[in-house]
């Protein structure tokens, strides 16, 4: 198999309305490195298969292809296309969102040669609604924007208090998921959507991560619309499944790597607002995600007696002071 130096890895599913302009911007990069990029259709039932093939006939040797013949999801579709990429570097590029630097592959790659303590390096993105205008950052909720770093270098205490380095379209990192030694099949075993948290946990443990100020993507936050995973997190209780996927990884950074990951801050703070759901909606859904919470914690009667607390605190708070805090444990 022909080493290059980059894979663009860019899952797609029913992105026919995006995906033409997601490549579009990927296939204009000015630079020296080589470069290719590997395309996951998850088995779309609109046009995006046909948007693919298409643009794949207009830029040969560039695109290559990979349709499923079932769907399997986010992150098994996006971990197929890394085992298949040749790069020595990895960067990404979900099918709705976009490029908006030229010369990104460039810097970034120049910067990682230089820098070989850094396993990765992260920019920024823009915000961008369903239809491609540019939104201001004040317009989406602080808590929301997960991906807005504050940090110039990323560690694996920034992973710990769950910070991200920044947006997945905006990162490069070293292509490490070829080191046959570990088994990377965490990338979707964490989770079956959410893969971006996993990939800068898989991406610290080899390093550090370089966050510049400069735009190198734009992201498509749906304003209006319920398919956007941060807008769907509290509607739909994904507490659970958040503090499932947090387990796993710092059991898996144990088990494959020796390095101890302790996040239990974050932790905490799904235990909360899981006994907050269940208190507001006394429902069989939220009372089963409360215990599966505690069930899957590494210390469940140290949880139990957590859940007792913030019950107790909050209605206090609702019945006898009548306002609201939040609580940190």
């Amino acid at each position: 198999m022909d080493m290059i130096d980059v894979s663009i890895i860019v899952p797609t599913f029913n992105h026919e309305k995006y995906i033409k302009e997601c490549i579009g911007s990927l296939v204009y990069q000015k630079t020296d490195y080589t470069y290719e990029i590997l395309i996951g259709d998850d088995t779309s039932t609109d046009r995006t298969g046909q948007i693919i093939a298409d643009m794949a006939k207009e830029y040969p040797g560039l695109i290559r292809v990979f349709r499923h013949k079932t769907n399997v999801g986010a992150t098994k579709n996006g971990y197929s296309l890394v085992r298949a990429a040749r790069g020595r570097y990895l960067a990404f590029c979900d099918g709705d969102d976009k490029w908006c630097d030229g010369g990104r592959i460039q810097r970034h790659i120049d910067f990682l040669e230089k820098h070989p303590s850094f396993s990765g390096i992260c920019g920024k993105v823009h915000l961008m609604d369903e239809n491609g205008n540019q939104l201001r950052a004040d317009s989406v909720r602080e808590r929301s924007m997960f991906w807005n770093s504050h940090c110039g270098i990323y560690r694996k205490k920034n992973f710990e208090q769950w910070e991200m380095p920044g947006h997945i379209s905006a990162l490069t990192i070293r292509n490490f998921m070829r080191m046959e030694e570990h088994d990377f099949r965490i990338f979707y075993k964490a989770h079956g959507t959410v893969g971006d948290r996993t990939i800068v946990l898989l991406t610290v443990l080899q390093g550090l991560i370089k966050c510049e100020p400069d735009c190198v993507g734009k992201y498509r936050y749906r304003v209006n619309q319920q398919d956007n995973f941060m807008s769907r997190f509290d509607q739909e209780n994904l507490y659970g499944k958040d503090f499932l996927m947090i387990r796993r990884l710092e059991q898996y950074a144990d088990r494959e790597f020796g390095i101890q990951i302790n996040a239990e801050g974050i932790k905490k703070d799904r235990l909360a607002a899981g006994v907050v759901k269940a208190m507001k909606d006394n429902c069989p859904e939220n009372r089963r995600v409360l215990r599966q919470i505690i069930a899957c914690s590494e210390a469940p009667w140290r949880y139990l007696m957590y859940a007792c607390k913030v019950l107790v605190l909050k209605w206090v708070y609702w019945n006898i002071l009548k306002t609201d805090r939040r609580i940190r444990l």
